[in-house]
């Protein structure tokens, strides 16, 4: 026997109620108006991963150009000093010594894991995720947000 659940999400966890209008299901274009205005709000990794996902070629330069100048969280800043390292494959190390960190698990699950979890960046060896010659790649994803 199976059972489908569906559990609401709190409000807090998908972000604010302008970007839950902009990532809504239209059909509708973000224009660079919405996109400023979402931006003038907090903004977190989710965001930019909906936002990612969304078919809105002709506004990721200014995103990523809000983003830089804005004073964006750690996580966030950080997450974007990865990306635009990741040019070709990088191991966990080069990655967090890149950003100054050290090669830690909890800097790994800090500013991998998340990049990991929303599909910017993927393994390249993905049947081995703990092998030690285990490197990190951009999707398309993380190519769109990236430095050109």
């Amino acid at each position: 026997m199976l059972f489908l659940v569906t559990l609401p999400c709190h409000p807090e966890l998908r972000g604010t109620k302008a970007v839950s209008h902009l990532l809504s299901k239209s059909e509708n274009p973000i224009t660079k108006n919405e996109l400023a205005s979402t931006l003038s709000e907090d903004i977190d990794l989710q965001t930019i991963s909906n936002i990612l996902d969304r078919d809105i070629t002709q506004v990721y330069t200014q995103l990523r150009a809000a983003l830089v100048s804005k004073s964006v969280s750690k996580s966030v800043s950080k997450s974007l000093a990865i990306i635009d390292f990741i040019k070709e494959p990088k191991s966990r190390a080069k990655i967090l010594e890149n950003i100054g960190l050290t090669n830690h698990s909890k800097n790994f699950d800090a500013f991998i894991k998340p990049l990991l979890t929303l599909k910017i960046i993927d393994f390249t060896i993905p049947d081995k995720p703990t092998s030690r010659l285990q490197k990190y790649k951009l999707t398309s994803k993380g190519e769109k947000l990236s430095k050109k």
